[in-house]
């Protein structure tokens, strides 16, 4: 009998850009006056391994206002040349003013 050790939970690590994609790709998104539309009808996600950031193609220009206005400001959109870059938009400002605190102790 063979006890070979196979790794059968391949999915436990999610990347980050999975993971924002999850949180964000069946989120409403007021684009066209069309009613009940999601960010994936809308977006398309981008397999680039190994970076921390979700990279998407719109389906148009003109989707991304109605991007930025769904993910608030959770998450900081960046457009580049043919996709947009998506990541958490994280607020350094708490932790700053923190090490400030225990520097001056």
């Amino acid at each position: 009998m063979s006890t070979d050790k196979k790794n059968t939970n391949v999915n436990a690590a999610v990347s980050e850009a999975d993971q924002i994609w999850n949180e964000i790709s069946h989120l409403p998104i007021n684009i066209y006056a069309l009613p009940n539309r999601k960010v994936n009808q809308h977006v398309t996600k981008l397999n680039v391994p190994g970076i921390p950031k979700l990279f998407v193609k719109l389906a148009s220009q003109a989707v991304l206002p109605a991007l930025e206005e769904s993910l608030g400001k959770k998450f900081k959109v960046e457009p580049a040349e043919g996709f947009v870059t998506i990541t958490r938009n994280v607020d350094f400002l708490p932790l700053v003013q923190k090490a400030l605190r225990d520097l001056e102790q």
